[in-house]
């Protein structure tokens, strides 16, 4: 209840962001915060990789301006990393000057894993606010999950953002589980987008020593 509390006062302490003026443009790496997605896609024939902790890597293609498809796997060190590759796409069904929405879905072959997901973007892409839930299932696991989350970014300046997310599955809320937080910067230069940041897991035994792990992140588009 308490971390519930502190991100609620968080969120509305940021809240105000959202009616600074700042850039309404798309730039690399718009199309999500740290890990969650935002409404936001890329202009149509445009790529994107992107690499997460030298570890696992996406490829992107947006076949409109307002779609995008999508490939994820681990790099494959090893042979199992080929069962975390995965599928995806990305629709963004509506959208004016200050709100966007976009439906997104991934299947995962080797695990069955199939998720379908909406997120709303409120705001211009360099200070914004993005809230959306997803339902994920397995057909290894009869009980289909939800996750709910929210995130923001506030550009620092032109080429510096702060980003933030919060994360949850919906049976984890009363457990001692409260979620997952990411937190860092984005630092962008001409087609590429750097991250680095944090996830910390809000769990009430992860004792007092331990602040974070440690996330980096590189977007290049073309």
């Amino acid at each position: 209840m308490k971390n519930s509390i502190l991100l609620l006062s968080i969120l509305c302490l940021f809240c105000p962001l959202l009616f600074a003026t700042g850039s309404s443009s798309y730039e690399p790496g718009d199309q999500s915060l740290i890990f969650l997605p935002t409404a936001y896609t890329m202009p149509k024939k445009t790529y994107s990789f992107t690499n997460y902790e030298l570890v696992f890597a996406q490829l992107a293609y947006a076949p409109t301006d307002n779609s995008h498809v999508s490939a994820f796997s681990m790099i494959p060190f090893f042979k199992e990393a080929i069962k975390s590759f995965s599928l995806g796409a990305k629709v963004k069904y509506y959208s004016n000057a200050k709100v966007s929405s976009a439906l997104w879905t991934s299947y995962t072959p080797d695990a069955r894993l199939f998720t379908l997901g909406n997120v709303v973007s409120f705001g211009k892409p360099s200070q914004s606010l993005h809230i959306g839930a997803a339902y994920v299932y397995s057909e290894n696991n009869d009980n289909p999950s939800g996750v709910v989350f929210w995130g923001l970014r506030h550009d620092l300046s032109r080429k510096v953002s702060f980003l933030f997310e919060y994360a949850n599955l919906l049976e984890k809320m009363e457990d001692d589980f409260n979620g997952l937080i990411s937190f860092g910067l984005r630092v962008r230069s001409g087609s590429v987008a750097w991250e680095f940041g944090g996830m910390r897991p809000l769990v009430s035994d992860i004792g007092d020593d331990f602040f974070f792990f440690p996330v980096l992140k590189a977007t290049v588009e073309f």
